[in-house]
């Protein structure tokens, strides 16, 4: 029979300190990533385009050669295993999350050792790759929307007979040759 060796006190106070960093670290990229994410949604309704979501409804297929059949994981099926949360992992790997639960002792007690250290980083890591993927979106999407959302406020101040300097649209070209008012042109 083989003997489990339990790991040093002081290794686990240390992990539990770089547990609590990671934790703090998650959410705060997960509230950053969720505003986001909110806006990134508004954009793709201004273009009529509700539909766009961050997220991959189901998890990436990827082949695995290192991991033989015959091995069995017994931490898949976690505490958190249950709970449905956007977290940017599902996309990658579904069972990282199964001890993301902070408030269950087990899955703490998991998170303390090396591994779960480990699998959280990875967690964190992904995380903080989707939000700067997020940030890239949302600049690029905004760069695109500026000139015409620019252009309608100068449009409805136009409108209101005040002009802009340096404005994005001709004032020349909103009114009609008769005098007759805005044209449709």
């Amino acid at each position: 029979m083989r003997k489990v060796n339990a790991p040093p006190m002081l290794n686990l106070y240390c992990n539990s300190v770089e547990l609590l960093r990671i934790r703090q670290e998650l959410i705060t990229c997960i509230s950053e990533s969720m505003l986001l994410t909110e806006i990134y949604e508004s954009q793709g309704k201004l273009v009529n385009r509700p539909n766009f979501k961050p997220f991959f409804a189901d998890q990436v297929k990827f082949d695995n050669y290192l991991i033989e059949s015959s091995k069995v994981n017994y931490i898949d099926d976690g505490p958190a295993s249950t709970f449905e949360f956007d977290l940017a992992i599902k996309e990658f790997d579904n069972v990282l999350k199964s001890n993301v639960n902070f408030r269950n002792p087990d899955a703490v007690k998991m998170l303390v050792c090396t591994s779960g250290l480990e699998e959280l980083r990875g967690i964190l890591h992904y995380q903080l790759m989707h939000k700067q993927l997020l940030i890239i979106a949302v600049r690029y999407n905004q760069a695109m929307l500026d000139t015409h959302q620019r252009a309608l406020c100068e449009l409805e101040l136009a409108r209101k007979s005040i002009s802009l300097p340096n404005s994005v649209i001709r004032i020349q070209n909103l009114f009609c040759k008769t005098g007759d008012g805005f044209s449709s042109e």
